[in-house]
């Protein structure tokens, strides 16, 4: 996945009145947890 500040800036994603806080994290050793992401959404 791959993000860029034109694609914000754009207004995609707008929530008026939330704030969204994150730490994004990654290295090879998170890549089998990020897999394991769809099943956690189930």
């Amino acid at each position: 996945m791959t993000f860029s500040v034109a694609a914000a800036q754009q207004g995609n994603g707008q929530f008026n009145g939330y704030t969204l806080r994150v730490k994004l994290i990654g290295s090879v050793m998170y890549e089998p947890l990020y897999a394991r992401i769809l099943l956690w959404e189930k």
